[in-house]
């Protein structure tokens, strides 16, 4: 189905994942993008039932499956560049009940695949972690201690293309790293009146080179979602949420300028996009759960240039706001996607993924170059799987 006059993307190729019920992406790289399939999650006795997870590689552009991999573990986290994905995962898969579990039963390691065969490089063991993202040639992570005492954390560089340690710092209560500008930043949680603190990381030495404090408008227990910096307002832009009981969740966008100084606020929006020059965020409304409409704002001075109060999501892991397509920003209302003009709002068309009635849904959706990924649950009677949107060569 198609609005306005702009093209809306169409199918170019699919793949179904035989007896897998859940997927997800992993990591894009060298023009592949991986996804991680499950089957439907076992329980006997009250026991989980460990369960080998696949791993494929397909092209972006024909659907062709590059290389497979079965994976017996858990708990992970994936970041991936152009010549490696890079996966922390919980070795082995342990099963256990809530009556019959020890901490020192669980071992994490950091894990690589090359993009061009799915060979596995070097591997590093590592302590839990929250945080895993590779940039300019480096991967960071940090460690969380297994002594209940310790309060402070180890940040962790490796050189991304062996594995071997750069540099460790020490930092206070890390709820998330991210890179942005030309700095390492951890977001502590700070019990400090004056509230979390943004810590800038010199990414060649791990010393801190600046602290910026964020003062969410919300306390106790919150996390930075996203972090970006716009060259363009020269800002630093910070989704904030507060996740506690569901229904009252709080959310908050916080602009900061280079010297660490709030220029803007904005109230009930997160998980933001830049589309052109316009952030094109979520917006939440009590009682503060779900999506409940899109709105685009001026980055420059956190003003509303307009907003759609009909573009919900009722799936609270699936973001509404998806990305940029060819110019537009492409969002999700329900098993439909939508392009937006980003000055306006305005819809300039729409397509639906899956019939209405169907009992799978969107899992995920992601925007890599032209082509736009989904991936799509299974259930008893259909497998997951994954589509890849694009224009045909003869609608260009």
């Amino acid at each position: 189905m198609r609005a306005g006059s702009i093209n809306a993307p169409s199918l170019i190729w699919q793949a179904s994942l035989a007896g897998r019920e859940t997927v997800k992406f992993a990591g894009t790289g060298s023009g592949r993008i991986a996804v991680l399939a499950e089957p439907r999650p076992r329980i006997e006795n009250g026991v989980y039932i460990p369960h080998s997870i696949q791993m494929v590689a397909f092209d972006i552009k024909s659907g062709a499956a590059a290389w497979r991999k079965e994976i017996l573990g858990g708990d992970i986290i994936t970041t991936a560049d152009n010549f490696r994905l890079y996966m922390r995962l919980q070795l082995p898969l342990v099963s256990y009940d809530a009556f019959d579990f020890h901490n020192d039963e669980i071992r994490h390691e950091i894990v690589t695949f090359r993009w061009s065969d799915g060979r596995m490089g070097w591997h590093i063991p590592c302590e839990g972690t929250r945080s895993l993202f590779v940039w300019n040639g480096q991967v960071f992570y940090d460690e969380v201690s297994k002594n209940p005492y310790l309060t402070r954390q180890l940040v962790f560089a490796v050189n991304a293309d062996t594995g071997k340690e750069a540099w460790f710092t020490r930092h206070g209560d890390i709820r998330g790293l991210f890179a942005a500008h030309d700095a390492l930043y951890a977001y502590d949680e700070s019990r400090d009146p004056e509230g979390e603190t943004l810590h800038a990381i010199d990414p060649a030495t791990g010393k801190d080179t600046q602290s910026l404090l964020l003062l969410p408008l919300f306390r106790p227990t919150t996390h930075l979602s996203a972090l970006t910096w716009l060259p363009n307002v020269q800002v630093l832009v910070g989704a904030i949420e507060q996740n506690s009981t569901p229904g009252i969740n709080a959310y908050q966008i916080r602009a900061l300028d280079a010297g660490g100084k709030p220029t803007w606020d904005c109230q009930d929006v997160g998980r933001f996009q830049l589309v052109g020059d316009v952030l094109i965020c979520q917006r939440y409304t009590q009682p503060h759960e779900y999506p409940r409409g899109i709105l685009g704002l001026n980055p420059a001075t956190g003003h509303e240039l307009w907003r759609r109060s009909d573009i919900t999501n009722d799936v609270g892991y699936m973001d509404t706001n998806i990305g940029e397509w060819r110019g537009q920003a492409v969002v999700l209302q329900d098993n439909r996607l939508i392009g937006l003009s980003p000055r306006t709002g305005k819809t300039a068309w729409t397509l639906d993924i899956l019939p209405p009635g169907v009992k799978t849904s969107i899992q995920q959706a992601k925007i890599v170059g032209d082509v736009i990924v989904i991936a799509i649950g299974g259930a008893k009677d259909r497998p997951a799987q994954v589509r890849a949107y694009a224009l045909r060569p003869s609608n260009r």
